[in-house]
């Protein structure tokens, strides 16, 4: 089974490349579509993108059940949703999943600021082998959702993606298929299907789209500044109690977390992408030491700048 069998554009028809289906945001140019790992096996595919930086929009239908596993490092400043009803603007979505039926129309918009790496689980809704019949039926019973999250799910993600990315790690189809179902499973509790619950993708009594805008702007401008959260408040005209309250629901995070979210991912690209020392591009960032940096990456990435840089 290839890849062109999973996705397929909104009228249906099966797409040849992954690059086809990722649009630019602008006339000039295509996506680049950086294929870091995968995995084929009857009845389904798991594959790790990444699209870097890449201003870019997504949309059609997804041909089979599918589960967008974000990197740790993900970032958008735009909009995704599902089948034009749950919606989830701007924000961190790493160590997050979206969950996409079959047949139902995921689209999203990544403006300049965004980041966006994903492991992509396909699973074929027509299937008939008898070993992925328990994913398939797990499968099934899932709701379209944006932004599961929980430390177990995150866990278990993380050991697919892992898997998947590292050339190394000689993991039989049995082995990821096996981490893949427990995943599922996970996520069938997460979501309460016992109950007939459904998630919900944006609390009530959080910033305006325009507020959220401004404040991203603000927060990316200023990512080498201090940033506090009485000068955020005042950016978006709230009160320091309100704006905190109301952050939070936005973004699923503290003021404070989510700009040190901002500076890890910043860093990142650039030592993807540059050739700055990272003394430089710590304190470019606005931490005071190269150690202060060095502890907050590590806690946010799980290995120092050094390591990260050398693995590119």
């Amino acid at each position: 089974m290839t890849d062109s069998h999973l996705i397929a554009s909104q009228a249906g028809v099966a797409m040849s490349a992954w690059q086809s289906y990722f649009q630019p945001e602008d006339s000039a140019g295509d996506v680049r579509v950086d294929v870091q790992g995968e995995l084929h096996c009857d009845g389904w595919l798991v594959r790790h993108i990444d699209l870097g930086d890449q201003p870019h929009s997504v949309g059609g239908q997804f041909a089979h059940h599918t589960l967008l596993i974000y990197d740790p490092t993900c970032y958008l400043n735009g909009e995704r949703s599902i089948d034009g009803q749950l919606v989830r603007s701007s924000g961190p979505i790493g160590d997050r999943m979206d969950f996409v039926p079959a047949g139902v129309a995921f689209t999203a918009s990544a403006h300049p600021g965004s980041r966006a790496a994903v492991t992509i689980l396909a699973i074929d809704a027509q299937g008939d082998g008898e070993a992925d019949e328990e994913c398939r039926m797990l499968a099934a019973r899932l709701h379209p959702v944006l932004g599961i999250g929980n430390p177990l799910v995150s866990e278990i993600a993380v050991r697919l993606r892992r898997t998947i990315r590292n050339p190394y790690l000689a993991h039989s189809a049995d082995y990821v298929r096996s981490v893949a179902t427990v995943l599922l499973h996970e996520i069938a509790d997460e979501m309460h299907l016992a109950t007939g619950r459904t998630r919900t993708t944006g609390p009530a009594g959080g910033l305006s789209a325009k507020a959220q805008r401004v404040v991203q702007t603000y927060i990316q401008s200023n990512l080498g500044k201090p940033i506090d959260l009485e000068t955020l408040a005042a950016v978006a005209g709230l009160s320091r109690f309100h704006f905190a309250r109301a952050f939070r629901k936005s973004f699923g995070v503290p003021p404070g977390r989510y700009v040190m979210q901002m500076r890890i991912a910043e860093a990142a690209r650039r030592l993807h992408t540059t050739c700055s020392p990272i003394t430089d591009v710590a304190l470019d960032l606005g931490f005071s030491t190269p150690g202060e940096f060095s502890r907050a990456f590590r806690l946010a990435m799980n290995c120092s700048p050094r390591e990260f840089r050398g693995r590119q």
